[in-house]
């Protein structure tokens, strides 16, 4: 039945992308058809590579307004290059994304978005860095992506806004902390984060002025991933106590 369900899916996906430009295609769409051509039918074999190399096509025409779709195709690139998706030096491909994204996030505003803000780009810039080969004597941008992600946490305010930022820092920030990247300033954000998202749900325990957001549950799953990636005093027993609550 799952697999009927999802066979239903791809093929609505697929005649979602027939008349969409390359750049307007989601990068979650191609990833979905890589894993379903993997787990699933082999016979999607070439649909994903061939819209992904129409994307990279068009990489080389776009400008900074993209720049948004920029990040969250990159971080696509790289999740499939780290999963064996594709065999494509990612430093090939994405060196023209580095050198727009590096130009435009110094005027960069707050707004925090794990798609389309800041939050997008820094989840890109991480992406480059889990990489592998991506070390200073193969990526000569290294210390570029390290000192972007540190303007990154410079540019977080204290403003999240909605529940859907508030995840996105305490999703984001762990490995900046563990990476030692502007670490005292990150950990202060994000323990204002978790502060901010748990008031939240505690004035609201049955989430009703949330309807159309997570279930706050999801706050327990973000906090506990956290605690393992970062040793913040006291991190584990809390998200203990509010999963309690």
């Amino acid at each position: 039945m799952i697999e009927q369900i999802l066979q239903m899916i791809a093929e609505k996906m697929k005649l979602s992308h027939t008349n969409l430009e390359p750049l307007q295609a989601p990068m979650r769409n191609i990833i979905f058809f890589y894993n379903y051509k993997r787990y699933i039918d082999p016979q999607y074999e070439t649909y994903p590579h061939k819209y992904l190399n129409k994307v990279i096509e068009e990489i080389q025409k776009v400008n900074t307004i993209y720049a948004d779709d920029l990040a969250d195709i990159g971080t696509g690139i790289e999740y499939l290059a780290q999963h064996s998706y594709i065999d494509d030096d990612t430093n090939e491909i994405l060196s023209d994304f580095d050198k727009i994204l590096f130009k435009v996030l110094p005027f960069q505003t707050n707004l925090i978005d794990t798609r389309t803000g800041i939050i997008s780009y820094g989840k890109y810039y991480l992406a480059r860095l889990k990489n592998p080969g991506n070390n200073k004597n193969i990526n000569p941008n290294t210390k570029l992506i390290q000192t972007q992600l540190s303007k990154i946490v410079d540019l977080l305010s204290a403003d999240y806004g909605t529940f859907e930022s508030l995840c996105s820092v305490i999703d984001f920030l762990p490995d900046l902390i563990n990476l030692d990247i502007n670490k005292e300033k990150a950990i202060i954000f994000f323990n204002y984060a978790v502060d901010l998202l748990e008031t939240k749900v505690y004035e609201d325990i049955f989430w009703n002025k949330y309807p159309s957001t997570f279930n706050p549950l999801i706050t327990s799953l973000l906090i506990s991933r956290a605690s393992q990636k970062i040793k913040i005093k006291n991190l584990a027993n809390r998200e203990l106590f509010f999963r309690d609550i």
